[in-house]
């Protein structure tokens, strides 16, 4: 986990050097005609498609579950958490705005060729098409199949035709701002890198998603079966985490036997989920504050109210992008779902889909089953007919697609909303003192002394102790003085025979005392480190 965060920062910051260094030109224009909302990539207009399209950039809820189950469980002290939660999403706005800068580097009309959807089976037919279509956008965005043949050819890509979802756009323009800076030659290998750092920076997210959603599934569940809910114990754990993992693996396994299942079924509804999901978190996060606020400030040592009341202004520090937000998110779910345009509205499509494609693929494959009745396998007529029960299926799939996002989102709007009605409900009775500021925080652990010491006057060394305690962390050592304190090897460390080293004697939490054999330093030494290198080693 350490390795995988300093790779990812470490790219990102070696990027945005990059993007100093060589000053690249924006190719794309600042507007474009596509604000109007007849874009080919995203069909909305610039409000509100454009807010919830740079999603995790912006304002993510899947990054507050992260923080919520994650970052508590590794946090020392309450300080760290502005550093750690505000600096990680600062970053995290950073990928975004090296992605956007990526992007715009590119040639407008390969930027479209890239991320734009041709049906075809024929390499040459979908690379005409494509041409084609992109070119007829205007002058500013013309692309050639030679220039495409060219930079698939650099890269070391079959194609890049259609490569939507951003992945291969970002790692083109990463190859170029890191070929630039280093070299021309090196230009595949960057292109691969890139998509590398991307799989990982994904991978390593969905863990920590997985993760949590073992933590509120045992929450939600264990309140109806208590085993479920012992998260210390290992056969809940591991049911849970299978439970998470299993629905991972049906829309990644779905995706596969079906181009038009899976995970492209719920793509549509990600940019709205994770905003809405971001809507709920500043509810919740506007009430404490709210509460923070109302709260009288006592002295942690004599226990008395030093102010009578804090100033609750400090709500709208959250409440305002929350307004912002609902605003945004509530419009592009409308517009989802009712819109009467097909490129926008799942109701729409779906209504386009059954009373117009769907009769005629249909009609397409009743006549090229009657064709192909007697006809020998792999013949012509054959092919046909399968390649319409292919069209057919895929739009039947489409159908329900588009049906199950509609219901998806308009469960999510109506859950915020519900959300949202509940928060204001608290927020008015805690104004008007008609409830009263009561948070259900624990009761605080007090540092030792010289702990808060350590980051008062010498900060540098208050950074090198924390450095020399990672490199033990990495390096091992620090498990291994874990493990000889759990191990009690003190007793062991006198030159004496093996029949006079005493046992251990240990006492157990439940009452009553166990002997634990006493292990040399030198076999410890070589456990631990057989240990390490033989397991997966997990920060939690």
């Amino acid at each position: 986990d350490y390795l995988s965060t300093f790779m990812k920062l470490g790219t990102i910051f070696v990027l945005a050097l990059g993007v100093l260094l060589v000053l690249p030109r924006l190719q794309m224009p600042a507007v474009t005609r596509f604000i109007d909302g007849t874009g080919p990539v995203v069909p909305g207009k610039l409000f509100p498609f454009c807010f919830i399209t740079i999603a995790c950039g912006a304002i993510s809820g899947f990054h507050t579950l992260i923080s919520s189950g994650i970052t508590p469980k590794i946090i020392t002290r309450e300080s760290y958490a502005r550093p750690v939660g505000y600096g990680a999403m600062c970053l995290e706005s950073l990928v975004a705005i090296m992605a956007m800068i990526a992007a715009c580097t590119l040639d407008p009309g390969v930027y479209l060729a890239m991320n734009i959807k041709v049906p075809g089976a024929d390499a040459g037919a979908v690379a005409s098409a494509t041409v084609a279509k992109v070119s007829a956008f205007g002058p500013e965005f013309t692309v050639t199949a030679e220039r495409m043949a060219q930079l698939a050819s650099d890269v070391r890509e079959e194609s890049l035709y259609g490569r939507t979802g951003g992945a291969a756009t970002l790692a083109v323009g990463m190859a170029n701002l890191f070929a630039k800076a280093v070299g021309e030659k090196w230009l595949a290998i960057w292109y691969h890198f890139a998509l590398m750092f991307e799989a990982l920076f994904i991978l390593t997210t969905l863990d920590a998603g997985t993760r949590v959603g073992r933590y509120l599934l045992q929450d939600a569940f264990g309140r109806l079966w208590k085993p479920l809910g012992e998260v210390r114990s290992l056969p809940a754990n591991l049911l849970s985490s299978g439970l998470v993992v299993a629905a991972w693996g049906y829309f990644l396994i779905a995706a596969v036997y079906d181009p038009d299942g899976g995970i492209k079924a719920l793509w549509p509804i990600f940019g709205i989920a994770n905003q809405l999901l971001a809507a709920t978190a500043l509810c919740l996060a506007t009430t404490v504050i709210l509460k923070m606020q109302l709260q009288p400030e006592r002295d942690p040592v004599q226990g008395q109210a030093v102010n009578a009341f804090r100033h609750p202004a400090f709500a709208l520090v959250t409440f305002v992008p929350l307004a912002w937000l609902l605003i945004v998110t509530g419009t592009a779910a409308v517009q989802k779902i009712w819109h009467s345009s097909p490129g926008i509205g799942f109701l729409a499509k779906a209504r386009q889909i059954r009373n117009e494609q769907l009769p005629l693929s249909e009609a397409a494959l009743e006549k090229a089953s009657a064709a192909a009745v007697g006809a020998p396998p792999g013949s012509p007529k054959v092919q046909q007919r399968d390649a319409a029960l292919a069209a057919t299926a895929s739009l039947r799939t489409q159908l329900f697609n588009n049906r199950l996002d509609a219901a998806v989102t308009g469960a999510f709007l109506a859950f915020v909303v519900l959300i949202f009605l509940l928060s204001v409900r608290e927020w008015v009775l805690l104004l008007a003192r008609k409830r009263l500021a009561t948070l259900g925080e624990s009761e605080p652990v007090w540092l030792a002394e010289y702990a808060v010491a350590e980051g008062r006057p010498l900060r540098v060394f208050s950074l090198l102790t924390l450095a020399f305690a990672l490199a033990k962390e990495l390096s091992g050592e620090a498990a291994l003085d874990r493990a000889q304190r759990a191990a009690s090897v003190c007793c062991c460390l006198e030159p004496e025979p093996p029949a006079a080293r005493p046992d251990v004697k240990v006492t157990l939490l439940g009452g009553g005392t166990a002997v634990q054999p006493c292990i040399s330093k030198e076999k410890l030494y070589l456990e631990m480190t057989e240990r390490r290198y033989r397991t997966l080693n997990r920060c939690c």
